[in-house]
C-alpha cells in the first residue's frame, strides 16, 4: 500500500501547528489503511524533517518551532519503530554491533535516531554516541568492540572534525578491521567526502545503512 501524493501536505501543518493527539490520529489512519511503518518513516517523516529544515533556512519558522517539530518527529519515530520491531527478519545467533554518532554541531538527532531504528530492525546491537552522549566515538571503540561506526556529517564545516575523529577511531579501535560509514546532508551533496575524511563507505539513506554495513561483518 502506497501513500497518497498529498499525505505530506496534509501531515506537515499538523506537525507545525497541531498537537500530539492530531498527529497520532493521522498516523493511525495510515497504518489502518495498510501502509507499513517503514514506508511512513521513509516517505512521510523523513521528508517532513527536510521540509522543517528548509523552513528554518528560509526564516519561515523560529528556532523554537523547529525544536518542537523535531521533538514531535522523534516521538513518532520511536512509536512507529516500537510497533515494527518484532516484524522483521529473524535475529542472528550473534548480533553485530554498530556505534552511531554525529558532530557536536548537529542540533537535532532525528536522522541519527532513524538510522538507529533501521539497524535495530536488521537485528544489530546499536549504541548511540554524540550528541546524545558526551563520549567521543573514538573513546567508545577503545573500550568496547564494534563492527561498524557510523558518523553523520551535517555540515561542510564539520569535515575537518570528522576527519580527525576517523583517524582516532582507526588508531584506538579494539577491532582492527572496524568499518567506518559516513552519512548526512553534507555527504549526500558531496559524495567525495567519503574519501576526504578517510571513511570506508557512505550510507546514502537511513534504510540502506544496515545493508552497506553488512560488508564489514
Amino acid at each position: 500500500m502506497e501513500l497518497d501524493p498529498g499525505e505530506l501536505d496534509r501531515f506537515y501543518p499538523l506537525l507545525r501547528h497541531g498537537g500530539d493527539a492530531a498527529l497520532d490520529t493521522f498516523l493511525e489512519h495510515l497504518l489502518r489503511r495498510g501502509i507499513s511503518e517503514s514506508r511512513v518513516l521513509l516517505e512521510l517523516l523523513h521528508p517532513a524533517a527536510g521540509r522543517l529544515g528548509e523552513d528554518w533556512d528560509m526564516d519561515r519558522c523560529s528556532f523554537l518551532e523547529v525544536a518542537v517539530g523535531a521533538g514531535r518527529l522523534q516521538r513518532l519515530v520511536r512509536s512507529l519503530t516500537r510497533r515494527d520491531h518484532l516484524r522483521t527478519a529473524p535475529p542472528r545467533a550473534e548480533r553485530p554491533r554498530v556505534l552511531l554518532a554525529s558532530s557536536s554541531q548537529q542540533q537535532h538527532t532525528l536522522g541519527l535516531l532513524m538510522v538507529a531504528e533501521f539497524f535495530r530492525k536488521a537485528h544489530w546491537r546499536v549504541d548511540i554516541g554524540a550528541p546524545l552522549r558526551p563520549e567521543r566515538a573514538s573513546d567508545r571503540v577503545r573500550d568496547q568492540h564494534f563492527h561498524v561506526v557510523g558518523l553523520s556529517i551535517p555540515l561542510l564545516e564539520s569535515v575537518a572534525m570528522v576527519r580527525r575523529e576517523v583517524q582516532r577511531i582507526r588508531h584506538r579501535s579494539r577491532n582492527p578491521e572496524i568499518g567506518i560509514l559516513v552519512g548526512g546532508i553534507a555527504v549526500a551533496t558531496h559524495p567525495e567526502l567519503v574519501d576526504d575524511v578517510g571513511a570506508d563507505a557512505a550510507a546514502p539513506d537511513a534504510h540502506l545503512a544496515p545493508d552497506v554495513a553488512e560488508a564489514f561483518i
